[in-house]
């Protein structure tokens, strides 16, 4: 995964079974509880909706493998 300023890039794999939906809501809503502790503030962080990609082939996986490693860079992010 990649963390930039204002979104995350996540390259994940799920069990059969298992909802991305579902997961990707467990991460928020983790996540927002965390940082609200931090802050000592409450509520929503995370907009309700998540894009996603399926990845359907390895050319697929690689493609979104460099794109995720250069998005900080495109960014002007430091390291």
């Amino acid at each position: 995964y990649v963390v930039m300023p204002n979104h995350v890039h996540v390259l994940a794999s799920f069990h059969k079974g298992y909802s991305m939906l579902k997961q990707c809501f467990g991460w928020k809503h983790f996540q927002a509880r965390q940082i609200n502790k931090l802050l000592g503030t409450s509520g929503s962080l995370f907009q309700a909706e998540s894009l996603d990609h399926l990845v359907r082939d390895q050319n697929y996986f690689w493609k979104f493998c460099d794109y995720i490693a250069d998005n900080p860079v495109k960014a002007k992010l430091k390291d």
